[in-house]
């Protein structure tokens, strides 16, 4: 699983679009196209990036593709989530800060008892 890949292909707004209308049911291209308004050529690039992530599946009916998302490569994209916004927070050190002393010496300070916004 590619955690960047599937970030970028939720991160633009008609493929977010995409991505609600396929968690409904299966839509070709075509169908996709009318419901978005947009060409279906724009929807097949936007599917491209979706199947480059993992994230959509297609079964052929005919002469028409039909494509569903990868609901498990959701879940596990959401875990992957989760899984980093659990993750502890490390003290800083100058060697590992890269900062210059005035830096260093401002978080130090401050740094550890700021409040999280």
């Amino acid at each position: 699983m590619d955690l960047v890949s599937m970030c970028f292909a939720l991160s633009d707004t008609t493929r977010f679009r995409l991505l609600e209308l396929l968690l409904k049911r299966d839509y070709c291209v075509r169908a996709l196209s009318r419901k978005l308004g947009i060409s279906e050529s724009a929807v097949s690039q936007h599917l491209k990036v979706f199947k480059q992530a993992g994230l959509l599946t297609g079964r052929k009916f005919g002469y028409h593709m039909h494509y569903t998302i990868n609901r498990q490569a959701l879940q596990d994209m959401a875990a992957a989530i989760e899984e980093l916004s659990q993750r502890e927070r490390e003290k800083c050190t100058r060697s590992d800060g890269g900062c210059d002393e005035a830096e260093f010496s401002y978080c130090q300070k401050y740094g550890d008892d700021r409040k999280e916004s």
